[in-house]
């Protein structure tokens, strides 16, 4: 999709992100005083010398969630740098860690990070409500296990003497005999 717009080409997105990655990953190197060196003049003209694979020590990754650029070592070749704690315990690279030039990284958690993965997010009592017939108290039930069969309170409340005998089970109750 290329289309014009006032005299001025507004070319794919995708290269239009490539552009301002490598724009801003630029950007970033000259600030930081990191030179160019593979172009330089002299008084037999300008030499210019070719990148090889092995010249590389770093990446230099744009980060557009975050606007800033990271510096993770060629051995982190294929990792997935994170902006945003992953909802997973799977340990992850975190982009702090490769402000600066980095030979290597630990792996976070979301614990390192403060995010607890394990906390329940709803109430905790919505169970109860849900149930079709409302569980009496240990105490009720206490109670009546004392003065009736299980297959007696299974008929009060509409449900199996199984039901019933879960629910002592839960409070720990001790079922007897009559």
């Amino acid at each position: 999709m290329i289309t014009s717009f006032e005299g001025s080409f507004l070319l794919h997105h995708t290269k239009n992100k490539g552009d301002i990655a490598a724009t801003k990953a630029i950007a970033d190197l000259t600030l930081n005083r990191v030179v160019n060196r593979t172009i330089w003049v002299d008084k037999k003209g300008i030499h210019q010398k070719k990148y090889q694979v092995g010249d590389f020590d770093y990446y230099a990754v744009y980060l557009p969630d975050i606007d800033k650029v990271v510096y993770p070592s060629v051995n982190f070749s294929g990792c997935y740098i994170t902006t945003k704690v992953p909802n997973s315990a799977t340990p992850f690279y975190w982009w702090e860690d490769f402000i600066d030039f980095t030979e290597d990284a630990p792996k976070r958690t979301y614990k390192e990070l403060g995010v607890d993965l394990t906390t329940r997010k709803v109430n905790l009592d919505s169970r109860i409500h849900t149930r079709k017939v409302e569980r009496p108290s240990k105490a009720e039930l206490q109670e009546l296990v004392w003065e009736k069969p299980t297959t007696q309170i299974a008929k009060d409340f509409g449900v199996s003497d199984k039901a019933v005998e879960k629910w002592c089970k839960v409070y720990a109750l001790i079922i007897t005999n009559h």
